[in-house]
């Protein structure tokens, strides 16, 4: 359900939200779930729609925040809290959204995973790190 938090190769190990894609016993890869969310354009591979999707969104979660904003002038401070968490909320959803996306992308074609590799989105995750995950 949540992601996890893997040494990304790409980034000289820096830890990165990724989905875990397990496609045969003993290999475990990780889907760069952040950086999916950050370029949707990468998503448009896989089906047209999928990064506006994923940008429709992403507009949906500060639509929340400016409700928060309007509703905390108008009314009571503090009613911008529970907006402030559905945003945030919303975010980590939708880059979990953005992860499992490319996972089914995956799972469907080799030519998904050599793109996905070809933008440093998928890597082979170690035998270390699959026991700390």
């Amino acid at each position: 359900m949540f992601l996890r938090t893997i040494a990304n190769p790409f980034a000289n190990g820096r830890g990165t939200p990724a989905v875990l894609y397990r496609p045969a016993k003993g290999q475990t890869f990780a889907i760069d779930a952040a950086e999916l969310h950050r370029n949707p354009k990468l998503l448009n591979a896989f089906g047209t729609w999928r990064g506006p999707l994923i940008r429709s969104l992403d507009g949906l979660a500060f639509c929340f925040l400016a409700l928060g904003i309007f509703v905390a002038v108008k009314f009571a401070w503090w009613l911008f809290i529970p907006c402030f968490v559905a945003n945030l909320a919303m975010l980590m959803v939708n880059r979990n959204t953005a992860g499992r996306m490319a996972r089914d992308a995956v799972q469907r074609s080799n030519q998904n995973f050599l793109y996905l590799h070809q933008h440093e989105a998928i890597w082979l995750v170690p035998e270390e790190q699959k026991q700390a995950a």
